[in-house]
């Protein structure tokens, strides 16, 4: 029995699944999330903090981390508590408590103490990255993978949105530095060589100054290789752009188990295969459709 050839068929299978999801988008495409599972805490509850500007970085992941709790109860709910917002207010569907720490305060689970995105040294995507990594990692280890792109391209914030993924997003013009949450991405055309060859392309995204409406079918553009829209009348880049998916992710779940499943279906091809031959060889007839077992 040739492993080899079992091996090699695993790993086709397996990357046929991975380009048939990438290549989903190649004749335009429409993705979108549950706007209702989205948290609604505002961004203007405290106008004192970082120097006025608001929190828009931190109440957008906390209104975020609301949408995951929602969507993947299963990894982000333990019998009355949720992991990642433990002061969320379901009747009112914000958390400002959650906001305040993850933007200034900080939090302390088991005895270690984190420090808030804002007061953090560094620069802000690594500091933003870093704060969602302590984040998770302390209120629900194990259940959430993270990914930073910096100028993200169309095609992953689309492949994002596909796999149910949460994923907000920096946004800088001259004026404006502000984070967003994507909950929508559509295009017309489809890809060419890049990840940014699209047509008639569009997003709906929450803004925590608004956090109540989806704003819809925003066109996009690309400009110097980054992603670009107008923005309460200012033209703005997509800076950054941050993915938490559950571990494993939703979408590779499926892929997993049909991989598993043609590999099995092969492995007793080859194996029934082989017997058969050999038996072949020793005069030895089966009947039509018969195989050794």
């Amino acid at each position: 029995m040739n492993f080899n050839k079992i091996a090699l068929v695993s790993s086709l299978v397996v990357s046929g699944i991975a380009i048939n999801i990438s290549s989903a988008h190649a004749a335009g495409f429409s993705f979108s999330e549950n706007f209702n599972n989205f948290g609604v805490t505002p961004n203007n509850y405290c106008p004192t903090v970082n120097n006025g500007k608001g929190i828009c970085g931190a109440v957008e992941a906390i209104n975020s981390f609301t949408f995951l709790t929602k969507t993947y109860p299963n990894i982000y709910v333990n019998g009355t508590s949720n992991l990642i917002i433990p002061n969320y207010n379901a009747l009112t569907n914000t958390d400002p408590t959650d906001g305040l720490n993850f933007a200034t305060q900080g939090w302390t689970v088991g005895g270690n103490t984190y420090q808030g995105y804002y007061p953090r040294p560094g620069v802000a995507i690594a500091d933003y990255t870093a704060t969602l990594n302590d984040w998770f990692n302390s209120y629900a280890p194990n259940t959430t993978s993270i990914t930073t792109f910096n100028s993200p391209t169309i095609q992953q914030l689309a492949t994002a949105i596909q796999q149910g993924q949460d994923t907000e997003f920096f946004i800088l013009s001259n004026t404006i530095y502000h984070v967003l949450d994507l909950t929508a991405i559509a295009c017309t055309g489809g890809m060419g060589t890049n990840g940014n060859d699209y047509t008639g392309c569009t997003i709906n995204y929450q803004d925590p100054d608004n956090a109540t409406t989806e704003v819809k079918n925003v066109p996009i553009a690309i400009n110097n290789g980054s992603i670009s829209f107008n923005y309460n009348g200012a033209q703005v880049n997509v800076q950054a752009a941050f993915d938490e998916s559950p571990v494993p992710e939703p979408s590779n779940i499926l892929g997993v188990v049909t991989a598993l499943g043609f590999i099995a279906f092969f492995k007793r091809k080859f194996k029934n295969s082989y017997a058969d031959k050999e038996l072949g060889k020793i005069g030895y007839q089966l009947k039509p459709g018969q195989h050794v077992r």
